[in-house]
């Protein structure tokens, strides 16, 4: 099991009742991770804020929440992947933020979850993958995406593809050679698509086609 998916809405808490729900939450994560023998959380952050909070006050808050999780999940080994989420609403929508977040926390066991359809979605900036440390990004969703443009509100996960799918704009060759180049830390990559027409297929078929798309994947740029 690579990881559990996931944690949501982790930060920017108003309410001391809040903050001890997520941290319940995290606790219950916990014990059904040492069951599974799952060893990485992912962490999704909240949307929707109630407050007009500014991108450093949204770091500071992520980076005390976070450092406060890594004290719960160490004793076990566990790792934390904060999965920023490419959409307007989300208070934590681009790569660049997220790897700051990241770095301030300052701890082997917090990295990130890189979604190529979120990394094009928000527009993150490549010259930021590029100089990132590799080993800091421990989860790689594979998937391709419509050529919507970037922030739009209705460029929503409907909009995802099967990678190199006919209509598919993401540089494939350009993530996986960044992402090998930086030395990309996770040893596996994934995939997650939730279009709907996907889901019009049976399990097995979606099964057997997101394999056949990751093998192909790999073979062709990794």
């Amino acid at each position: 099991m690579l990881s559990y998916n996931a944690l949501v809405f982790f930060n920017m808490k108003q309410t001391q009742a809040e903050k001890d729900a997520v941290m319940a939450q995290l606790d219950e994560i916990i014990r059904r991770c040492r069951i599974l023998d799952c060893k990485m959380i992912v962490v999704v952050p909240s949307m929707d804020l109630p407050v007009h909070a500014t991108v450093d006050e949204i770091r500071a808050d992520a980076v005390s929440v976070l450092r406060d999780m890594v004290k719960k999940v160490e004793p076990y080994g566990i790792k934390l992947s904060l999965e920023f989420c490419g959409a307007p609403a989300m208070s934590i929508n681009r790569f660049e933020y997220a790897y700051a977040i990241v770095e301030e926390v300052g701890s082997p066991l917090v990295g990130v979850t890189l979604d190529q359809f979120h990394f094009h979605a928000m527009a993150s900036g490549w010259d930021a993958l590029e100089k990132a440390d590799g080993r800091k990004i421990f989860v790689w969703h594979l998937n391709g995406a419509e050529n919507m443009p970037c922030g739009a509100a209705y460029n929503t996960d409907e909009k995802r593809l099967w990678p190199g799918e006919s209509g598919d704009c993401l540089d494939h060759a350009r993530f996986a050679g960044t992402l090998k180049k930086i030395g990309f830390g996770g040893d596996a990559c994934t995939i997650e698509v939730f279009r709907p027409d996907y889901y019009k297929l049976s399990s097995e078929e979606n099964i057997r086609k997101a394999a056949e798309v990751t093998r192909a994947h790999v073979a062709k740029y990794c």
